[in-house]
């Protein structure tokens, strides 16, 4: 759990002021930062990056978090740097090469039972031309993994429901496409949901663009959207024996801001020690899957283009 017993400490007290939009300045310094991708650049610019992105965003989060509890009562807003909602723009240095930094900055909402970087989660990835907006759940490893597709196959009625969800379709398309090429060893290749088993992730996202998502409405549709993956994320919050409940604690949690943070870019590796109150997963019989870019699934229908009826979140 990521709450009062990691050091941090639940705000409490006055709402804050209405989120009145993340403004264009966000979004102009992604967009010099992809032209300007070295430490030297950054560093010149950390005044601006402090005001005009890093200030604004962390509003963006206390925003999010004071509207979490009627939807997603198991989904907190963490304004801090380790584990945080706002993960680190420094890319690791280990992958880094010859640009340090992400071209993006990415949020991610996660649910409070599981370690933040692999717990089913709301996300919003901030680019030079606008924002994505996603929900799902990447699994930590093998174990994981495993009992997603065990639980796809014990349910299967279920997932048939979640694919068919008619608000997830209308606002996504479908699901992002597989990561394998085959249906992993110990499945069947006829299995009614093959192209489900050969996921590593079980996401949904959408581009919003620049108008939207730089200026108040920017909430509004990141709440309709997300709210469009429910079944989804009910579906992995039960395959993970995950509470949908909410508890009696503020959703917006806060602790010293540093500039580490959570790499989302950072492999999962299920041979590294444990978080504290976690059990380190062990592998199931057979290996890993090997992973190939996959080919474009011909059944998954294209994600409808966004209209100006769009920036407005529906009835």
């Amino acid at each position: 759990m990521h709450g009062d017993d990691d050091g941090r400490a639940a705000r409490r007290g006055a709402a804050a002021a209405p989120f009145e939009g993340l403004g264009a300045g966000v979004f102009e310094f992604l967009g010099e930062l992809e032209r300007n991708n070295d430490r030297a650049w950054f560093h010149a610019q950390s005044r601006r990056f402090e005001r005009d992105v890093r200030t604004p965003v962390r509003a963006l989060v206390r925003a999010v978090g004071e509207r979490l509890p009627g939807e997603f009562p198991r989904f907190q807003a963490v304004l801090s740097g380790s584990g945080g909602s706002i993960l680190r723009i420094a890319r690791d240095a280990r992958f880094a090469g010859a640009r340090p930094y992400h071209d993006s900055l990415a949020l991610r909402f996660a649910h409070d039972g599981e370690d933040p970087r692999f717990a089913p989660a709301l996300t919003l990835r901030l680019t030079s031309r606008g924002a994505i907006v996603g929900a799902g759940y990447r699994p930590a490893g093998p174990r994981t993994l495993q009992r997603m597709r065990e639980a796809l196959d014990r349910d299967r009625s279920g997932w048939a429901e979640v694919r068919a969800a008619p608000a997830l379709r209308v606002v996504y398309g479908d699901l992002e496409p597989p990561d394998l090429v085959r249906v992993p060893r110990g499945w069947p290749r006829e299995h009614p949901f093959a192209g489900d088993l050969r996921r590593t992730a079980f996401r949904v996202s959408r581009d919003l663009p620049l108008e939207g998502a730089a200026g108040p409405l920017l909430l509004d549709v990141a709440f309709a959207w997300w709210s469009a993956a429910v079944p989804l994320l009910r579906f992995v919050c039960a395959a993970l024996e995950l509470s949908w409940e909410t508890l009696p604690r503020a959703r917006i949690v806060s602790a010293p801001l540093s500039s580490a943070g959570v790499d989302d870019d950072a492999p999962a590796d299920d041979g590294a020690a444990p978080a504290p109150g976690r059990v380190a997963p062990s592998a199931p019989p057979g290996g890993d899957d090997a992973a190939a870019p996959a080919p474009p699934p011909e059944s998954e229908p294209p994600t409808r283009p966004v209209g100006a009826a769009d920036l407005a979140a529906p009835a």
